[in-house]
C-alpha cells in the first residue's frame, strides 16, 4: 500500500488534490482512498489531507502515519509544521517553491517544484493541480491520460476553459518531475 500526506493551508486545494490524485490512481486500476483531516477550520489555517493506493482493497480507515510521499502546497509550512514526520528513509517530499530549501534533511529525497510558475504558465492559479501531477509522476502510478482523465472528471461541471488550463497544469507538473528524475 502506497500512502501520501499533503500539507496545505485551508483554501489552497490540499483536499481537492488528494481527491484528483486518487482519481487519477483509480483510473490506472489502483483501488484509492482520498480524505482530509482539519484542524481550525478557516481559510489559512494549516492542514491535512491524505491518500492511500493499493491493488487490493484498503481496509483501513485511520490517519496515514508513514507516508512514502509528503507533498507541501505552501513552502512556508516547511518550518511551521514536520513535513518529514513519519516519512521513511529515502521517502519523497514535493514542496511547491521556486527557491532552494533550508533545513532539508538528508533522509529524504526533496524535490522543489514551481507549482505557482508553472500553474500560471498552464492558464491557472492552483498550483494543487501542479502538484498533483509532480506527485503521480513521482509515484510512478500513471501516466499523463489517467491524469488527464481525472482531471475532466472533476472539472468537467467548471467548463471547457477550466477543464483545459487545470490539464495543462497537471502535466507541466508530471513532466517536471519526471524531467527531475531522467537529468539525475
Amino acid at each position: 500500500m502506497v500512502e501520501i500526506r499533503w500539507h496545505g493551508r485551508g483554501g489552497q486545494g490540499a483536499k481537492t488534490a488528494s481527491k484528483l490524485l486518487a482519481l487519477a490512481q483509480m483510473a490506472g486500476g489502483l483501488w484509492v482512498q482520498a480524505f482530509p483531516e482539519y484542524g481550525p477550520e478557516r481559510s489559512g489555517a494549516p492542514m491535512v489531507a491524505y491518500n492511500r493506493a493499493d491493488t487490493a482493497v484498503i481496509r483501513r480507515h485511520d490517519q496515514v502515519r508513514h507516508p512514502v510521499l509528503v507533498v507541501v502546497l505552501d513552502a512556508s509550512l516547511w518550518n511551521e509544521v514536520n513535513p518529514l514526520a513519519g516519512l521513511p528513509p529515502g521517502g519523497r517530499v514535493l514542496v511547491n517553491t521556486a527557491a532552494a530549501l533550508s533545513g532539508a534533511r538528508d533522509a529524504a529525497r526533496v524535490t522543489a517544484v514551481p507549482g505557482d510558475r508553472l500553474a500560471q504558465a498552464a492558464g491557472t492559479r492552483f498550483a494543487n493541480v501542479v502538484m498533483v501531477g509532480a506527485a503521480l509522476a513521482a509515484l510512478g502510478q500513471g501516466d499523463e491520460e489517467a491524469l488527464a482523465q481525472a482531471v475532466q472528471s472533476l472539472f468537467a461541471r467548471m467548463g471547457e476553459t477550466t477543464v483545459l488550463s487545470n490539464a495543462r497544469a497537471a502535466r507541466a507538473g508530471y513532466r517536471f518531475v519526471r524531467a527531475k528524475e531522467a537529468a539525475s
